[in-house]
């Protein structure tokens, strides 16, 4: 499990395996949740929400061959400052 303290902003969140409990807000353009939650004690503001159980998808962009999601693709599109679509 990973643990803050304090609020988050940030442009974009993600969950790929450690349930993230934020005891501040959580203010975020984007969250993506692949295996476990992101919670807030106070919270949370965000423009798009993606849950890979909710039956979305991720945006071939940042996946990989097998259809999961790609941490260095996703790292390299938020580095680069472009826009980017999370569910096709």
């Amino acid at each position: 499990m990973t643990q803050i303290a304090l609020d988050v902003n940030a442009r974009a969140i993600v969950e790929n395996g450690h349930y993230t409990l934020v005891d501040g807000r959580i203010y975020a353009e984007n969250i993506i949740m692949i295996h476990n939650k992101i919670k807030s004690n106070e919270e949370i503001k965000a423009s798009t929400v993606f849950i890979r159980d909710g039956g979305g998808r991720l945006s071939a962009e940042i996946v990989d061959d097998e259809g999961y999601f790609d941490e260095e693709k996703f790292l390299d599109k938020v580095e680069s400052y472009q826009y980017f679509k999370l569910i096709e």
